[in-house]
Order: structure tokens, then sequence, then C-alpha cells
């Protein structure tokens, strides 16, 4: 037996204090005699002198004795160890891909399961902590005993975009950090479809950590990237591309079905070779204003297999090119109908009110107020910093969520001597070649500003229908709008009001209206997790005034593939401290205990009165 509090124990210093009470206090015998008048004249200070000898062994004595004691064993918390105390912190991922039906029902639900069995078979003492891997990761519950997380697991729901795995590790991290009296045991509940983890950026991390993979199938066929260009020549005519891609390893045949407005304008059998995708491209009726795209598919992952997109309006974006041989860039600005082009030499140029300039080797002394695409920018400048060249390379890595790489593969693209750009704080590079960034965009004072660190015309990119397709992403992506057309799941959305309108009404695609009250700033949406067209309508009382839409899609190779990616063996490692034996604390019981020999001590003090 220990005790929690064992200075308390300081109060056993009250039984040699009984005892001496027992030792001072005076005895008188009763003798029964026929009168007291012989003792009248004796000295009074003989009276209740004491005598020191050691008490007699009676039963009150005794019983106030343990009393006491058992009172200072009481507030000395007596407690008998236990084993040694636990601390289960559970990380289950809740992004999308937790979704695929490879095991029953599915892998979150199976995910939640093994959790909830893990929590099962703690003891009373033991503590456990639910951490939710999210966009931002959260503690959902933490709390002691085999049933501590119930209600929290059975809450547990899929998030609207990819969970950060990297955070949530280190919030665990953290929560850990403040048990290090408990051995500790951090265990992953995933399905592996995230990139590796750097567990040294974290930091030591005081627990055991474990990696349980759930799920592990493959099987999925995806609408990977879904856009709409205008068609080269036309006139408010729009071509629809859709890119499909099978990750099984396997040929799979899927039924593709397009809609313009609703109506089918193609439906048919496609076979996508394994690991592979296909592109269709398909001519939009005119005034189509939403091209839609399903597929067919017995898969495992069904949330790719629907995807929307706005047809954009008729819209003049003027654009100003600075450029001594502007000729791969006239080629593809004029096959976009709605850009009104200006071709100026680097020597004449001024700033201009251009919604997007382009400088092709050129850095002017002030920049435009538009937003600005910087190609190949020459040394000597403290806002394009270049530092030489790099060695010549292929680009290895490519931010697939950013819009402008929006059906665009630049896959294995060749890039002869690039430029090593130096460090610039509002950018960040979105493309990425084997010793370096090649691309960058960010926000510079204010503008938009993409950075490409090389000359395309040195390269084959100009031959690729990839090049024609990323100067349209530019242009729209640049080019000052009131709403983007396309927000990722989850994602906040700033809705500036119009115009002496009142409210504001937003429709999602479920049919549910959210109304807002207008005010001086935009208003911050953030309900995005639904997939599918958002109808804005600006009111003024009850007269609409404007309608504008958005559609929210979640596209991207990395978004379909469904198969684990992560290597278990690297989320495996020991680390807890030992920790130490619970403490099963039993001053109840000492207590209940003391309150029985009171009542003794008072019965048997009450018998000694009355007899």
């Amino acid at each position: 037996m220990t005790f929690v509090q064992p200075t308390a124990l300081w109060a056993l210093a009250a039984l040699p204090l009984i005892v001496l009470l027992y030792i001072l206090r005076p005895r008188h015998q009763r003798v029964v005699v026929p009168s007291v008048r012989l003792w009248q004249h004796l000295s009074s200070d003989l009276e209740g002198r004491p005598r020191w000898r050691l008490p007699a062994a009676t039963l009150l004595l005794f019983t106030q004795l343990v009393i006491a004691a058992a009172i200072a064993a009481t507030l000395a918390r007596p407690s008998l160890p236990g084993s040694i105390g636990q601390h289960l912190i559970l990380l289950v991922d809740t992004s999308p891909t937790m979704l695929s039906t490879d095991v029953s029902p599915n892998r979150l639900a199976l995910a939640v399961e093994d959790a909830r069995q893990m929590v099962a078979s703690l003891n009373n003492e033991d503590r456990a902590t639910l951490i939710s891997i999210e966009p931002i990761p959260r503690i959902l519950a933490s709390g002691k005993g085999p049933h501590a997380l119930d209600a929290a697991l059975d809450a547990v729901k899929v998030s609207p975009a990819r969970g950060d795995v990297q955070s949530a590790l280190a919030l665990a991290a953290q929560t850990a950090d403040l048990s290090p009296d408990t051995h500790n045991r951090i265990v992953i509940l995933s399905d592996g479809t995230f990139d590796q983890v750097s567990l040294k950026s974290i930091g030591a991390i005081p627990a055991d950590l474990a990696f349980q993979q759930v799920g592990g199938s493959d099987d999925n066929q995806g609408i990977t990237a879904l856009s709409v260009r205008p068609m080269i020549g036309s006139l408010n005519r729009y071509l629809g591309f859709v890119q499909i891609a099978n990750f099984a390893r396997r040929d799979v045949q899927v039924g593709v079905q397009a809609t313009a407005d609703g109506l089918t304008i193609y439906n048919r059998k496609v076979t996508i070779p394994a690991r592979q995708p296909v592109e269709i491209s398909l001519s939009l009726p005119q005034g189509t204003h939403l091209f839609g795209v399903t597929i067919d598919t017995p898969d495992k992952y069904s949330l790719d297999n629907h995807a929307e997109a706005l047809v954009p309006g008729a819209r003049a974006i003027p654009v100003t090119l600075v450029a001594s041989d502007p000729t791969i860039w006239q080629r593809a600005l004029k096959t976009l109908p709605t850009v009104q082009l200006k071709v100026v030499d680097p020597a004449s140029y001024k700033p201009d009110d251009a919604a997007v300039t382009i400088f092709d080797g050129f850095i002017p002394a002030s920049l435009p107020m538009g937003s600005i695409v910087m190609v190949a920018p020459p040394p000597g400048s403290a806002l394009f910093p270049v530092a030489g060249n790099q060695p010549s390379t292929t680009i290895v890595q490519v931010d697939d969520s950013n819009s402008l790489f929006d059906s665009v593969d630049l896959a294995g693209l060749y890039v002869q001597q690039p430029e090593r750009l130096g460090t610039m704080a509002w950018a960040r590079p979105i493309a990425q070649g084997g010793s370096g960034p090649l691309i960058l965009d960010g926000e510079l004072n204010g503008h938009r500003t993409v950075v490409i660190g090389f000359e395309p015309a040195a390269t084959d990119w100009p031959q690729r229908i990839a090049f024609p397709i990323f100067i349209a992403n530019l242009v729209d992506t640049l080019a000052p709008q009131s709403l983007p057309s396309l927000v990722s799941p989850g994602a906040a959305v700033d809705l500036p009001p119009a115009p002496h309108a009142t409210s504001m009404l937003i429709r999602l695609p479920n049919g549910q209206v959210d109304v807002f009250s207008n005010g001086d700033r935009p208003v911050r949406f953030a309900d995005t997790s639904q997939r599918g067209p958002y109808v804005v309508t600006d009111m003024n009382g009850a007269t609409p005034v404007t309608s504008r839409e958005f559609v929210v899609n979640r596209l991207g190779v990395s978004e379909s593939d469904i198969a684990p990616r992560v290597d278990p063996q690297v989320l495996t490692r020991n680390g807890s401290p030992p920790g130490k034996p619970t403490q099963h604390e039993v001053w109840p019981w000492v207590a209940g205990g003391v309150l029985v020999l009171l009542a003794s001590e008072w019965l048997i003090y009450f018998r000694r009165l009355v007899g």
C-alpha cells in the first residue's frame, strides 16, 4: 500500500497526545460514605494531581486511538498499486477516400469499429483521446475508461477534403507530452492514401507509434479533370474536356454520359487501360450554361463519378504581352475569343490597365495594377531574384490542386538549364524540377503574380496541347472576376454583395437555401462540403438584383487514387515513457470505518454516563 499524500501522516502525532491526556486526567474513585465533613479542611491543591503512570487499557482509549490513526490514514489517501497506466491516442482519418467500399460497409466505419474495440480493452483508470484527421485536425474527445470515446466515435463523419496527417500527428505528440506518467500509444487508423509523413519535422514523440491500415484496394475509376475552353476560331462556342483515369491494374469498361444543361450530348462505353487515363473532348451546344459528366462503373469509390463545370459567360479580358519575340504567346492567346490582346515591345512599355500583363524576359521599372505573369526574369531584380541557372531537368512535381494546371499535363517536360529562382516570401512553388522550383504562384503587393523560371520557347511545351490550355487557365484565373468558377470542398468563398442589395440567398446543391444580410463587407461562405453548383442571388427586399454561380468539385489524380501510398514501417516506432502503476485509492473505505468507530465510541461513552 502507498499513500498519495504521505505528508498527511503527521496527523499521527495525535496518538501520543491522546495518551498524554489520559495520563494527565485526574482519576477519582467513587466511594459511598456516611459523611464528607471529615474532608472539608483538606488542601484543595491535592485534588486532580496527576499520577505519572500509563493509563489503563480501556476500550474507550483503544477506540479513540484507532479513530485518530484512521483519520490520519484517510488524510494521507491510501491506495493500492495497480497496472501501468495507459494513454491511448487514436487518430481516425476522415478523408473522403475513407468512404471507399472495398471493406464493409466502408473504410471509415471499419476504422471507427476498430477504434471502439481498442478503447474497450482499457481499464477504468486508463485514458483515451480521439483526434480526427481533418484539414485542420482537432481533438474530438478525451476521458478515462473503456467507454470514454463512445459518443465521439458515434459522431465521426467524413470531411469534405483530405486530412492533414502531419498536423494530426503533431497534435497527438503534444497530447502525449502532457501524459509523462503513463505508457502512451498513438495509433493511426487510415487507408494510407496520403504522402509520406516527416517524423523528423515533428520532433520527439513520447509515445509508441503504430499505423493500422484500413482497406487497400486500388479498384477505382474516376473523373480527374473537367474543364471548359473556348472553341478556336468561334465566338461564344466552347469545348468540354474530361479526363477519366483507371487506377486498377486491369482494363475497365465504363459508361460515360455527358450533359449540357441536363440534356445528354454523349453516352458511350469507354475502355480505359490499366493504370491509365483517357481524355474526351466534346463540342458544347451554343448557349450551354452547365456542363456535367457522369461515369457508370462498379468501382469501390463513388465520390469522383460525377463532376460539373460552368461555361463562362462572354466577357472581354484585356491582356498586354510584353516580349521581344511574342510568337508562341500570340498563337495561344489569339485562340481565346474573350481576350483583347495588346503586344508591346519592352523598350516602349508603359503600365496600363490590362487585367493580365505577361512579361517575357523583361522586368519594368514599375509594375502594372493588374495581375502579372513574369517569364524568365533577368537577373538583378529584388522582387524576382535569380541566382544563376539550375542543371537541365524535367518537371517532377506539380500542384494538381492549383487551377493553373486544370487539365494540364506537364509530366516529363524537359527544361534546359532553368533559372535558379531565389526566395520570394510572397510566392509558393507549384511546379518543381529536380533541383528546385520552376513555376511559382503568389500575391505581390496585392496582385496575383505567376513566375515561370524558364523560357517556354526553349522547350517542346508550345507544341503540346497543354500549352494553350495553360494559357487559358492563366487568363481565367488571373483576370478579376466576381466569383471563382471552381471551388474545392470545404473551402471558404468571399461573396461580395451587389450594389443596392439588402440580402443574399445561397442555394446549395441539395436545394437548401442560406440567407445572409448584406453589410459593408463580403459574406464569407464556408458551407461548401456538398459537390455541385451553388447559386448566389442578391436581393433588394423581395426583388432579385443579380444571380451568380460557382461549382464545388474535387478533381485530381491524388483525390481519386484510393490505393495506399504510405509505408506502415515509417509510422511504426517505440518512444513511450515506461509509465507508472495506477493507484486505486481506498480512503473512502477507511473514512467509512472512521464513521463506524466514531459511532461505537459515542455508544461506549453514552453507556458509561448512563451506567
